[in-house]
């Protein structure tokens, strides 16, 4: 990458377990995705923010798909207040499930 942030990857790394019923929601074409974060999520100068990235690679492998990245990043947050809030900033965004025991 030599230093320069507009060259870091954006090519997922795969999961070792697939995402079934995201599958499903995204062969249905429609999927919601939420991003919680701090200011890792936001991106920085020449690096686009991280909501941005899953999204535009989700949406050009599936053109026909709408695809929705709800972004609930608060800069300078720590892991443990994200947590706090994930019910009332994440759940209530009702994202697609991501996996079989999602409630």
């Amino acid at each position: 990458m030599d230093g320069d942030p507009s060259r870091i990857p954006v090519e997922p790394i795969p999961f070792a377990h697939g995402l079934p019923r995201f599958a499903q929601s995204l062969g249905r074409g429609q999927a919601k995705i939420v991003a919680i974060g701090s200011s890792t999520t936001a991106g920085a100068g020449n690096v686009q923010a991280y909501p941005e990235r899953p999204s535009k690679f989700l949406q050009a492998k599936y053109p026909n798909a709408e695809i929705t990245m709800a972004d609930e990043e608060i800069k300078g947050q720590e892991a443990s207040v994200e947590l706090q809030r994930y019910d009332t900033d994440v759940i209530v965004e009702k994202p697609d499930p991501l996996g079989d025991d999602w409630p």
